[in-house]
Parts: C-alpha cells; sequence; structure tokens
C-alpha cells in the first residue's frame, strides 16, 4: 500500500470523525431522536464494518479469500453509505456542511478504491493467507481509527435499539410532573 493511499485513509478517518463527533453527536443529536433509529443502524453496521478493515489493513497483508473478503466489505459499505443517502434525504434536512462533508468523503473513498482494488484484487490471485504486517504510524492510526469506530458503532447500535419510550417521555408524563 502506498503512501497516498494510506494518507487518503487518514483524510478520510479525520473527515468521517468530524461528521461524526460535530454532526451526528453535537448539532443533529442523532441518538436522541427516535425518526433515526434506522439511520443509526446503518451507521453502526458501517462503522462495524470499518473496524474490521481497520484491523485488517493495519496489521496484515491479505492474500487469497481473505483479499477477496476485503473487497467484499469495500463493496458492502459502498451500498450502506448508498443507503444511509436515501435514509437521510427521506427523513430529515442535512446541514449544509454535513451534506459537503458527505460529498468529500464519497469522492475521497472513491480515489480510495481505485488505489487499493488492484492491490487487493492481485493479491488475491495468490494462495491464502494472512500476513502480519506493522505500516509504523498508520497502524497506530488504524488502531485509533478501529477504536473510535467499534466505539461509535456499539453507541449507535444501541441507541437503534433503544425504545421510543426511553428517548421520548409520554406526554402524561411531561406534564404530570411539579413544577419548581
Amino acid at each position: 500500500m502506498t503512501t497516498l493511499l494510506w494518507t487518503l485513509i487518514a483524510i478520510q478517518v479525520a473527515m468521517a470523525a468530524f461528521d461524526t463527533i460535530y454532526h451526528h453527536e453535537l448539532t443533529e443529536r442523532l441518538a436522541w431522536r427516535p425518526s433515526q433509529k434506522h439511520e443509526l443502524t446503518l451507521h453502526a453496521a458501517r462503522s462495524l464494518l470499518y473496524v474490521v478493515l481497520f484491523c485488517v489493513l493495519g496489521f496484515f497483508q491479505v492474500h487469497g479469500l481473505f483479499a477477496f473478503a476485503i473487497m467484499v466489505v469495500l463493496v458492502v459499505e459502498v451500498f450502506i453509505t448508498l443507503a444511509d443517502f436515501i435514509e437521510e434525504d427521506l427523513n430529515r434536512k442535512l446541514p449544509a456542511t454535513e451534506r459537503v462533508n458527505h460529498t468529500l468523503l464519497a469522492i475521497n473513498y472513491g480515489a480510495i478504491l481505485v488505489l487499493a482494488v488492484p492491490v487487493l484484487a492481485a493479491w488475491a490471485h495468490e494462495p491464502t493467507t494472512l500476513h502480519v504486517a506493522t505500516h509504523g504510524a498508520w497502524s497506530a492510526l488504524m488502531a485509533f481509527a478501529a477504536l473510535g469506530a467499534v466505539s461509535f458503532g456499539l453507541r449507535d447500535l444501541l441507541a437503534s435499539r433503544r425504545p421510543d419510550a426511553i428517548i421520548t417521555p409520554p406526554e402524561d408524563l411531561v406534564t404530570t410532573l411539579p413544577a419548581r
């Protein structure tokens, strides 16, 4: 994997972290909106796929069926992202900064695919093996990114499974509480 590919992956991680923290958590507060359960499920699935990608690409060279499996994960991520775009458009108005960020993420992901798929395709034609391979600071970044992805992925998954009653108190409960 080239320095350019690692740099694009680092940019993807930074833009995704910004999107998750600034848009999903701070401004949109998606985990607290019952209407966003399906979107949160999609985010959780994508985040957990990224955990696999970060761990594998950061610490291994995959050959044979393992390389093919990683290519399948990359394609599945595209379909999850497309479903997420549709879900967002159907259920909420995205802030301009989030729409722009999502567009930049998609463009950057395309560039990552252009560089990564030929390498993975070549590895897919080799015997099935998994080689430990560290990439210095890039491996450290992948470990950090995997930790963030698993944290937010599990948070989104749990939030998507929460009953509406916990997220939104019933109206009669709110009106019967004593005033202070």
